[in-house]
Formats: structure tokens, sequence, C-alpha cells
């Protein structure tokens, strides 16, 4: 397994031969699960961590991005 770290787009990535997970902080220094799945051949080909369009009834909860829900 292979750990890279893109300091200057904020994202983490965890990789083994044949899968990838990948986690980044947006703009708002949330952390943010961006991928996990079957492996890419290249570090670009995985998404960014974006800020997700807010309208004024949504709660924080509903506006990043979660690999699960909060208690």
């Amino acid at each position: 397994m292979s750990i890279k770290i893109l300091n200057d787009e904020k994202k983490w990535f965890l990789e083994t031969k044949n899968t990838a997970y990948v986690i980044g902080v947006d703009e708002s220094k949330n952390l943010q699960h961006l991928y996990w799945g079957e492996k890419f051949p290249y570090i670009s080909d995985y998404p960014r961590a974006l800020l997700q369009q807010e309208f004024p009834f949504d709660n924080f909860e509903q506006i990043i991005k979660e690999e699960f829900s909060p208690l």
C-alpha cells in the first residue's frame, strides 16, 4: 500500500494494487471523502474537494459530502 500527499491540493491518497481511497480539504477547511474504488492510473483523475452549493434552508450536514451521517 502506498500513501501519497498533495499539499498544494490538500489531498491524501491511500492506494493498494487495485483500489484507492482519497480524502481532501475544501476551501472552508472541511475534510471530505472524495473517492473510494478502483485505482486510477493518474493522480489527476481523482475528484477535487469542492464546496457544495448552499441554499438558505440547508444545514451544515447537508452541505458537505460525508462518508457517514454524523450522530
